[in-house]
């Protein structure tokens, strides 16, 4: 069954689950069943069902749990996986701390990320329980209420792959745009057509020469780009070369850049891939999400740079 984002909730129980993994491990001729899709989101199976191979993650849960007896390891191993898995993230980001939460929130969240697509709940009982069983929520399947246990704004955890931005988080939006950019080292590279002078102060704020070198920013010129963004700039500019900090905001004429039509935060370590500055500011409804090919994005960006030139100048 395909889906809007193309992710597949559990159709049956982790325990069937468990005993059709260990037979494709044990056995090449068995089948999967209805919940390859999922096992291969979880990381555990990767390729297609015609050429499907065990993963480097999904041996260690077999390890785990079916060489060791190791329970409590395979189900950290299982817990991780599901932290990187769209649906997961949505749960525990937007009813995080949400008093007297339903299985109808969840089911609400679901929905509205386009996430669900199936004729009945069986689906959201299996994967519901899954999360409680890993620790990352309670659910009482009698008063179908639950809780997040998993606290993903905790500085110490991991930041999540996926960030959804929404209305009823409007702290939280720009929290996490913060994280994202505290968590950059060498440089952070910003593309973002519709940039606005609010971004440098989340610069300012996680201007670290001890982290970061160089800051470069492209746009186009907005009206929005007045005198008093163009002094902006310029004292940032003077304050960050003074900790030893390179700051850049070159605006680029559209017909430059008609070919992206991306957002990208780009550093040393990672590439996130987000809406405008506008829309992460306003709470409408979107997704940042970390990116495995942004070193490509990054070539693509130092030639936009060459076209470029500086604000102000």
């Amino acid at each position: 069954m395909m889906m809007n984002n193309e992710y597949y909730l559990p159709q049956m129980s982790w325990a069937e689950h468990e005993k059709l993994f260990r037979l494709f491990v044990e056995d090449d001729e068995s089948p999967l069943g209805d919940d390859f899709d999922f096992l291969k989101q979880l990381g555990f199976i990767s390729s297609d069902t015609l050429g499907a191979e065990l993963t480097e993650l999904g041996q260690s849960y077999y390890d785990a749990q079916f060489i060791r007896s190791d329970v409590e390891t395979a189900n950290e191993i299982l817990k991780s996986a599901l932290l990187k898995f769209p649906p997961a993230e949505a749960l525990l980001q937007l009813l995080h701390g949400v008093d007297n939460a339903k299985r109808d929130n969840a089911l609400a969240v679901l929905k509205s990320r386009g996430f669900w697509c199936y004729a009945d709940e069986t689906p959201l009982t299996h994967f519901l329980s899954l999360l409680n069983q890993t620790g990352l929520i309670t659910y009482s399947k009698k008063h179908r209420t639950l809780r997040i246990i998993h606290n993903v704004h905790d500085y110490k955890n991991e930041l999540p792959q996926n960030v959804f931005v929404d209305s009823s988080t409007p702290y939280s939006n720009i929290e996490w745009l913060r994280r994202i950019l505290s968590d950059c080292s060498g440089h952070i590279y910003w593309l973002d057509k519709h940039f606005l002078k609010q971004g440098l102060s989340y610069i300012w704020e996680v201007a670290d020469a001890n982290k970061v070198t160089k800051v470069t920013v492209i746009s186009l010129l907005l009206k929005e780009h007045d005198k008093t963004t163009i002094k902006e700039y310029r004292r940032l500019k003077e304050e960050l070369a003074n900790k030893g900090i390179v700051l850049e905001w070159l605006v680029i004429d559209s017909k430059e850049i008609r070919d992206t039509h991306d957002r990208w935060i780009l550093s040393k370590n990672a590439g996130w891939n987000l809406p405008d500055l506008g829309t992460i500011l306003s709470g409408s409804r979107s997704e940042i999400s970390k990116s495995s090919n942004y070193r490509e994005v990054e070539k693509a960006f130092r030639a936009y740079c060459k076209k470029a030139k500086e604000m102000g100048s």
